[in-house]
């Protein structure tokens, strides 16, 4: 009989060493996003993608902390690298228009949230945000 924990140590072998440093550190960051200190929750992030930066979703996570800080071409940066990882993932859009929009760059926020409708006509604050 296999125990639960001999199941996970099986799923973690095929992983990187690497990846799994890099979502222990992004979990830090993600608890640290939740208490509001986005300045070291983008550091946590930050070192989670140099241990492994082919994770779009870290690259959102940093992207979103970078928008609370007001750090907006940053975070545009870090969304685009998420959508170049993976080109589907409509919430990485959707925070990318929202920092364009705070940056001043209208016409680049409607063509995400428009993306973002492409990719799922139901999201719901696109809708909203799109008028």
């Amino acid at each position: 009989m296999e125990r639960s924990g001999d199941s996970v140590f099986h799923v973690l072998s095929g992983i990187s060493p690497l990846r799994i440093m890099a979502v222990i550190i992004r979990w830090r960051g993600n608890i640290q996003t939740r208490s509001r200190k986005f300045e070291r929750a983008s550091q946590l992030y930050s070192r989670a993608i140099g241990y492994y930066g082919r994770s779009a979703r870290t690259y959102f996570r940093r992207g979103v902390a970078r928008v609370r800080m007001s750090d907006f071409e940053g975070a545009i940066d870090d969304l685009s690298q998420a959508i170049i990882i993976n080109p589907r993932f409509e919430d990485a859009y959707y925070v990318r228009g929202d920092a364009f929009f705070q940056a001043g760059r209208f016409e680049n926020a409607m063509i995400d949230l428009e993306k973002v409708l492409t990719l799922n006509p139901g999201y719901a604050d696109a809708l909203f945000s799109r008028g």
